[in-house]
């Protein structure tokens, strides 16, 4: 006596396959270690503890060259005085 699986008998076989076969193949997890994960993120350790610190480096170059050129200015202002004060001078005669 043949008896035919309705597509509702083949559907169970087929997910009680599947959940066997799922059961089997469950992905086993490897912790990261701190530097794997930084790499991952592609930043490094410090990046990721001060993540301003590139920002703030920046502003302080920025800062010290500003710092020169008003530097350079006022040496260039106390000549430039000078020489007024000497001109000033040469007209009084």
């Amino acid at each position: 006596m043949k008896t035919q699986a309705t597509t509702k008998d083949v559907e169970n076989l087929l997910n009680e396959d599947y959940k066997e076969t799922m059961k089997t193949l469950k992905p086993k997890l490897i912790p990261m270690t701190e530097e794997e994960e930084y790499k991952n993120a592609g930043i490094t350790k410090e990046e990721m503890l001060f993540p301003y610190a590139s920002s703030t480096n920046r502003l302080w170059k920025i800062v010290d060259k500003l710092e020169r050129r008003i530097a350079t200015l006022e040496k260039v202002l106390e000549s430039h005085a000078k020489c007024i004060g000497e001109m000033r001078d040469k007209k009084d005669d």
